[in-house]
């Protein structure tokens, strides 16, 4: 992150799940550093739950960099992350290896990079109603230090969004955006890969306990809009998972902030990378660089659905440029430039073209996602983000309808001699064990099997010997996958069908019409 600040922002995690509040995760940690010769002069920013585990938790703190206590080895470390050992003292009546003893974390770890998903915010289960993720931009962008206000400890995600959000778990990604001296040779495909990746793994641990999809909403700047809209073309492939489509489904609304959806300027930042492994990845951002143009048709194929909102913010202000210094070093004092412009940054959907889908923003590309305490540009960000939010859980219900344990017992069955078990996808069944009636007379159990599925928005419901014969079974079955295949097809794949089908009715209609009304014969 930026150091321009005198304070510091660390990501702590493995802290034991026993830590309940700040004020106990300030006292664990102050008797954690102060052992460890690290100043103890630090502020508690947020404390959540921790992604890879329930028994573990998250918090970021912020140090001061100038206190003399703060050693060289925390805020230069040689390693990515370091790691603080915590005792792990054998209590009475607890065994050396139990899984009571496992539940503590043998080390602390601490990073300042903020790679892959950090938890700012998390509502208690109970009110956890949708997902809000941030993926921050490119050269020196930050997780955490890309959305501070300039000059300030104010982080609105933090100060402004949760309050604002408060049923809303806020999700930062963060990547090696780095520009300069940088050995990465990731390309864009690399880096849309990898947040794939990670995203299935959280998306797949919160829908373990078998519940719709919870909406996701995303905010995305520069690069990271380029990383986001590969990825839902990604998870819009043919033969990806089934949990794929439903993370690309479960996509409510995207906040794109100064994206290069037609490529940005590129001439100070080549410059900077030349020879370095990073080389080619900013050439695929180049003005109309084929990589974009394709990305443009490919993302309107993959994401046509006209409920989910997409707004595009720009900037309207130009950005200072990287040069060198006297002694050999780059500083964003060169001269100022449009780094993406309007029709760049606002290239959507072909019917996203009206005012309400675009917001412009009186800053530079850099300070597009930087909002202040009471900034007017973030007022009108939130009233954008509380009307996705607001849909957000009517178009879940739409994508993903509901079979519940009442919608099962008017199911129609019907008898026969089969000896196995009839089987039939739906979606979110309610509870493991379903009760509904055949009739008046006799009771069915149905049991819902989440054994062979990772997915929680499909399961099987196994039935004994009779199998389903009813409009439910063809509603969820057969439309859910032909949704699916129609969404799969190219803009051109679909074009063509319709005319295969508007030809085929013509033919149809003039074999009707020459049957109905035959040709009268002539006179003799």
């Amino acid at each position: 992150m930026s150091r321009s600040s005198t304070r510091w922002a660390y990501r702590v995690q493995s802290i034991p799940n026993s830590v309940q509040s700040t004020v106990a995760a300030k006292r664990f940690l102050k008797q954690l550093f102060g052992a460890n010769d690290i100043s103890t002069d630090f502020s508690i920013r947020t404390l959540s739950p921790s992604l890879n585990t329930d028994r573990h938790k998250t918090a970021i703190v912020t140090i001061d960099v100038t206190d003399p206590a703060s050693p060289k080895k925390l805020f230069n470390p040689t390693s990515a992350t370091w790691k603080i050992p915590l005792p792990r003292p054998v209590g009475e009546g607890v065994q050396q290896g139990s899984e009571i003893e496992d539940e503590t974390p043998e080390s602390v770890s601490i990073d300042d990079k903020f790679f892959g998903f950090t938890v700012l915010s998390a509502p208690k289960p109970e009110y956890h109603k949708q997902d809000i993720i941030v993926i921050h931009g490119l050269g020196n962008g930050h997780a955490y230090g890309s959305f501070k206000e300039r000059g300030s400890e104010h982080m609105w995600l933090l100060d402004n969004l949760r309050k604002d959000c408060p049923c809303t778990r806020i999700l930062t990604y963060g990547y090696d955006s780095k520009l300069e001296e940088s050995n990465s040779f990731q390309t864009l495909e690399d880096l849309t890969i990898a947040f794939v990746k990670s995203l299935q793994v959280v998306r797949e641990q919160d829908c373990s306990a078998a519940i719709t999809p919870k909406p996701i909403i995303f905010l995305a700047h520069s690069l990271g809009g380029l990383i986001l809209k590969q990825a839902i073309i990604h998870m819009n492939r043919r033969g990806a998972p089934l949990s794929y489509h439903d993370t690309r489904l479960a996509t409510c609304g995207i906040i794109f902030f100064a994206v290069p959806h037609q490529g940005l300027d590129t001439s100070f930042v080549r410059a900077i990378v030349r020879n370095q492994a990073n080389e080619d990845l900013i050439n695929e951002l180049r003005p109309n660089s084929p990589l974009l143009l394709d990305m443009r048709r490919d993302f309107n194929d993959a994401f046509p659905f006209r409920d989910s909102t997409i707004v595009y913010v720009y900037e309207t202000k130009k950005s200072p440029t990287a040069q060198k210094n006297v002694s050999g070093k780059w500083e964003m004092n060169g001269p100022e430039v449009v780094l993406v412009d309007k029709d760049s940054a606002t290239a959507g959907r072909h019917w996203e073209n009206e005012p309400h889908h675009i917001l412009s923003v009186n800053t530079n590309h850099s300070d597009i996602v930087k909002f202040g305490d009471n900034d007017e540009d973030y007022v009108r960000v939130r009233s954008q983000l509380r009307r996705i939010v607001n849909e957000s859980e009517g178009i879940i219900r739409n994508r993903f309808p509901r079979v519940t344990a009442n919608s099962l017992r008017n199911l129609t069955w019907r008898s026969g001699s089969d000896t196995a078990d009839s089987t039939i996808y739906v979606d979110d069944a309610g509870s493991p064990t379903l009760t509904g009636t055949q009739g008046q007379t006799s009771s069915l159990n149905l049991v819902v099997d989440r054994s062979d599925n990772k997915s929680a928005s499909r399961h099987k419901i196994y039935g004994p010997r009779s199998h389903f014969a009813n409009a439910l079974h063809y509603r969820i079955c057969f439309l859910r996958r032909l949704w699916i295949w129609l969404t799969d097809l190219s803009t051109g794949a679909r074009v063509t069908l319709s005319i295969c089908i508007i030809v085929a009715m013509c033919i149809i209609t003039a074999l009707t019409i020459g049957i109905v009304i035959p040709t009268a014969s002539p006179k003799p």
